[in-house]
């Protein structure tokens, strides 16, 4: 049995004090593939980092070069900065994105038209954007240690940061307000919270027993759930947090963890209605009614769609009103895939997003910008 921690409440009753809602039901799903990389016997140099919460925009990397999917269209970027960056995130209609140049110590915002630059000659990378195009990020102090700072992405600077911390951070609510952390210090490797209100909360006291290991992926657009993982004896368990309280998400089927596999909780909805993740290898999608279920077994049984040779390996993304998933595995030619699945039914009382504008920024850029790494978000440890 996997090792669960002490005195956790139950994920549907967590769910339940958040908010209720019907199972993730799909109206007629659309599952596309949007870009492509090297065979498997390669490095994980093809990937997803991250959605718009509007759907519109999807940032990640393919062998290793910078892209971006604005409105269906793939674009590569490239900058004469440095031939080796990464893009962690969009804000919530697409028009901005952040990255970092790796080597070169600056890190970035660019909104299609126009970089701006951020305190070159220190290696930190930008992680998170919010709605206002605030920006967390973190900042490499050397011998495992790192500083997580808060600052304005559109004003290029080498001061008013806002330093909230230590850790690497990885997700930023849609106000700014509130940010999920996923490790603290230079020795010590927990999850936390950090809020403008409340500062840093860590979560090794919350989670009852002291985990080995636990980190903080991301953060609900409200900044009210924070999802993540832990491990105890080398498994590595799915947690929701919510108001100082937890619960551990099921398995798949509830099958048991063995030594070295994982599950983690990538990123969750508006307010913590639905979360997704990677199980052992394949993609999930959690809600409190529905429960734990395979996304490529939801897909295929309960909708009817073939993805036969698909291996979904991790659900990365989801929009806050839970229609559109983003993620990262392999396709049925034996090639590392983003893909991604669309339409799906809107949670009931969250607002759809607000329409997208035409394109005239990231989907018509004529510079590009060449990248490398893959986002600490994306890390298990």
């Amino acid at each position: 049995m996997p090792a669960v921690l002490r005195a956790a409440t139950s994920a549907a009753a967590l769910a339940a004090s958040i908010t209720a809602i019907s199972p993730p039901a799909i109206a007629e799903p659309i599952f596309e593939s949007l870009w492509t990389g090297a065979s498997i016997t390669g490095s994980r140099s093809t990937l997803v980092n991250a959605i718009s919460d509007d759907g519109s925009t999807i940032v990640g990397i393919r062998n290793g070069e910078t892209y971006v999917n604005r409105l269906g269209t793939n674009t590569r970027l490239t900058h004469h900065l440095s031939n080796n960056s990464q893009v962690f995130d969009a804000n919530r209609d697409g028009t901005h994105i952040v990255g970092s140049f790796m080597g070169s110590g600056a890190s970035w915002l660019f909104d299609g038209t126009d970089w701006v630059l951020h305190r070159t000659g220190k290696i930190f990378d930008h992680q998170s954007i919010s709605n206002d195009r605030l920006v967390i990020g973190a900042e490499d102090l050397g011998f495992h240690d790192s500083r997580t700072f808060l600052v304005d992405g559109t004003t290029p600077s080498e001061f008013n940061y806002q330093h909230i911390g230590s850790g690497a951070p990885t997700g930023l609510s849609d106000d700014g307000l509130a940010a999920s952390i996923a490790h603290v210090g230079r020795y010590v490797r927990h999850a936390a919270r950090w809020s403008q209100d409340t500062g840093v909360e860590y979560f090794a006291s919350i989670l009852g027993e002291h985990p080995e290991i636990s980190g903080s992926l991301n953060i609900s657009n409200d900044g009210s759930v924070v999802v993540g993982y832990y491990s105890i004896a080398d498994e590595y368990n799915s947690f929701i947090w919510h108001e100082n309280d937890y619960a551990v998400i099921p398995r798949i089927d509830d099958d048991p963890l063995t030594a070295g596999e994982y599950q983690a909780a990538t990123a969750t909805t508006q307010s913590g209605e639905i979360v997704v993740g990677t199980d052992a290898g394949k993609a999930y999608i959690w809600s409190a009614e529905a429960g734990t279920r395979s996304l490529k077994e939801l897909l295929e049984v309960d909708y009817g769609l073939d993805l036969t040779g698909w291996i979904l390996e991790e659900a990365v993304d989801i929009t806050y009103d839970g229609t559109k998933i983003v993620g990262n595995g392999i396709n049925p030619g034996g090639e590392r895939a983003v893909w991604a699945v669309s339409n799906l039914a809107p949670i009931p009382g969250v607002d759809a997003p607000g329409s997208v504008s035409e394109p005239g920024t990231l989907a018509l850029l004529g510079c590009s910008l060449i990248g490398l790494g893959i986002g600490l978000r994306r890390k298990l440890a």
